[in-house]
């Protein structure tokens, strides 16, 4: 996924995906290059919340030039982070849609909806959650600190892309 964020406004707007299964580490790191360049986007410059059980895979990506942060993964706060957010999809974002639109919510036995998500076909969502958790937490100052330079905003304010 390639988002960017507008914090101010409380937008986030995913442009593209690389949805695929199995890939090794250079695998994946040709993909998302491929579509970086398909898009013109400088990967040196935008920053990759990556989850932080693989930290190979983060410095494999570092190492090909991507600028990679480990993402703050609290579940309960990440998605309280989502919540407060519109998202964007571009149409060709067909996974990450399909996703959304079948983003459940665990039950407990008296059918009452819980504050957690059922864990099943949630990738895309994992690393939207990533992304505005960890960047949100560095833009008021709490959690790790890295230093990210403001996220560029390639969006059209009018949903086109």
């Amino acid at each position: 996924l390639e988002p960017t964020y507008d914090l101010e406004e409380k937008t986030a707007f995913i442009r593209t995906e690389v949805y695929k299964k199995k890939l090794t580490n250079a695998e994946l790191i040709e993909a998302i290059k491929g579509e970086a360049e398909r898009l013109s986007l400088n990967l040196a410059r935008i920053p990759t919340f990556c989850d932080s059980a693989e930290p190979a895979r983060m410095e494999e990506m570092e190492r090909s030039g991507m600028l990679i942060y480990p993402a703050e993964k609290n579940v309960s706060d990440g998605i309280a982070v989502v919540k407060g957010y519109r998202l964007i999809f571009h149409p060709d974002c067909v996974n990450g849609i399909k996703e959304v639109s079948g983003y459940k919510w665990q039950e407990d036995r008296h059918s009452n909806v819980l504050d957690r998500p059922v864990k099943f076909n949630d990738h895309c969502m994992d690393l939207i959650r990533y992304g505005l958790y960890t960047y949100s937490l560095q833009n008021v100052g709490v959690g790790t600190e890295y230093e990210i330079e403001p996220y560029p905003d390639v969006y059209e304010r009018e949903g086109k892309f």
